[in-house]
């Protein structure tokens, strides 16, 4: 479903930017106006004497890290608050907009102009999209504030098997720092067999090497979050079994958004054994 949304505002922004004349031709409608204009900069035209590269490549790599924030985010935040996951949705959905203009133009397309006095705003509905994505995530976040972070209010250990998540983290980092190294390798090496001279090149080469150091972190932390749910899980179940061997017959339970939810089924046939045992040899 949230592919869907974000694939719906993706293509509504497409769509209306490859149809830019049929706006033009409408002249205005209400208080809007509309004329084709290309942005080379950010909101309102800022940066836009910026050196290309900053503006333009730095901007559209940094769509990546978006783009899984975006998948992070989705798989963190708690499913029965679909009206957040349909705001970060629509939200992401719009930059993609704009990034696809940028990575394919170098420069945003607005048509869409307000006038105030001698001021005149310039905007396309990727902007309207982000508005309104972002106006959803924030209002929704604070009126689902316990249930999003309630999870993390029941366990207070984060790190619950620190071997498991340390591992887990650091070879998910070192996927990541393994495919932006050979992302930045092949770069490198097509632009020097391109002829690009020596300085650019290996000024590209280092830009993207910081920007894999970054991802790597951000990857490592992940790992670390991503096991968490899962060794949360397996923890609760041993303490389970422990519980059982002292006698003691508990309910099992795991975080809603927990991994292994088998464990509650193998916890509960188990339990149902040994109270059967205890019964026979009593």
């Amino acid at each position: 479903m949230q592919l869907c949304i974000l694939g719906l505002t993706f293509g509504i922004d497409r769509i209306a930017k490859a149809n830019v004349a049929f706006f033009v031709r409408l002249g205005s409608f209400g208080p809007f106006e509309f004329a084709d204009r290309v942005n080379p900069g950010f909101i309102l035209e800022t940066f836009a004497d910026v050196n290309p590269f900053a503006r333009v490549v730095f901007v559209c790599s940094l769509y990546g890290f978006l783009f899984f924030g975006y998948c992070f985010l989705s798989w963190f935040l708690p499913r029965e608050v679909r009206g957040l996951h349909a705001s970060v949705s629509i939200f992401f959905g719009s930059i993609s907009g704009n990034a696809w203009d940028r990575a394919f133009q170098g420069a945003v397309s607005d048509f869409i102009l307000i006038r105030s006095g001698s001021q005149i705003v310039y905007f396309n509905l990727a902007d309207c999209f982000m508005w309104v994505g972002m106006a959803g995530v924030l209002f929704l976040v604070f009126r689902n504030q316990q249930v999003i972070w309630r999870d993390r209010s029941r366990r207070q250990k984060f790190l619950i098997d620190r071997v498991f998540q340390i591992r887990a983290a650091f070879l998910l980092s070192l996927i990541a720092f393994s495919m932006m190294l050979i992302l930045n390798l092949f770069m490198f090496t097509s632009m020097r067999s391109l002829g690009v001279p020596f300085p650019q090149s290996m000024a590209l080469f280092l830009s993207g090497g910081a920007l894999g150091l970054v991802f790597t972190a951000i990857a490592f932390f992940s790992g670390v979050v991503i096991s968490h749910r899962s060794a949360g899980a397996l923890y609760a179940f041993e303490r389970h079994v422990e519980a059982l061997l002292r006698g003691e017959n508990p309910r099992f339970r795991l975080r809603k958004n927990d991994e292994h939810r088998r464990l509650i089924e193998v916890a509960n046939r188990l339990s149902e054994t040994i109270e059967e045992f205890r019964k026979k040899a009593g």
